[in-house]
């Protein structure tokens, strides 16, 4: 089920447009309550969730958050509305799973669910050099990988080398950009499979999510290669 919270037209005919053209299966609900409680209540799982921030008034990081909480295992977007870097990335911390310029086309909506259903981050391209650059300088306090000296870095040992044979399969896939559709089918095994092995990754690797995991490996290659070296382009999280 896809719900959308919203009690504007406009934004409810976008989203319901770019949810058929994506190819999405499931059925599409339209919530115009801003209290998530009341949601919760919809027979059936809930596969995505697109919330108006129009429709609050007030306390808007106090309601997102509340709606995560609610729907803590379902993807959240955000949108109806403009957003800085900093709102992008303040909302990402706050488990978003992608910030909707309102101007946004249905083509670029569509893309956005197909990236968020296949267990992806949208960032935008403004965002993405600022949030790889905060990680790479951040402590490792929260599963934020520290930066490193390029000889240092070269020095220790490959984050992969803590990982299964499978293991390190998958995350290096995922580094590529892959999604969890693709990574299954790559590797032949199931998608439920490939989220077992993530969440052993990211416990062993020490970082929260799969952009943490994406920069934590590209930027240790990077690293490595010297100054001639190539980097791959960030992540599971398609960039606009």
């Amino acid at each position: 089920m896809f719900l959308i919270v919203s009690r504007r037209d406009m934004f409810i005919g976008a989203w319901q447009a770019a949810w058929q053209r994506s190819g999405a299966t499931g059925t599409v609900r339209v919530v115009t309550d801003p209290d998530p409680a009341k949601s919760a209540m919809c027979i059936g799982e809930t596969q995505l969730v697109a919330i108006d921030l129009a429709i609050f008034p007030s306390d808007r990081t106090g309601r997102v958050r509340q709606w995560k909480a609610v729907h803590h295992a379902s993807p959240l977007i955000l949108g109806g509305d403009e957003f800085s870097t900093e709102r992008e990335l303040a909302a990402l911390g706050l488990g978003m799973s992608a910030c909707c310029d309102q101007r946004l086309a249905e083509e670029d909506l569509s893309r956005i669910i197909n990236v968020v259903l296949g267990g992806g981050v949208w960032i935008s391209g403004g965002a993405l050099p600022q949030l790889m650059d905060r990680l790479a300088h951040a402590g490792l306090e929260g599963g934020v990988v520290r930066a490193q000296p390029a000889q240092a870095a070269a020095a220790s040992p490959s984050p992969l080398s803590l990982l299964t044979e499978r293991q390190r399969a998958v995350a290096e896939l995922l580094a590529q950009g892959e999604s969890n559709k693709i990574i299954g089918r790559k590797l032949n095994i199931a998608n439920r499979t490939v989220k077992a092995h993530l969440s052993a990754i990211f416990e062993k690797l020490m970082v929260s999510d799969r952009v943490q995991l994406a920069v934590l490996l590209n930027r240790r290659e990077s690293e490595t290669a010297g100054p001639s070296g190539e980097s791959q382009a960030v992540s599971e999280s398609r960039v606009r």
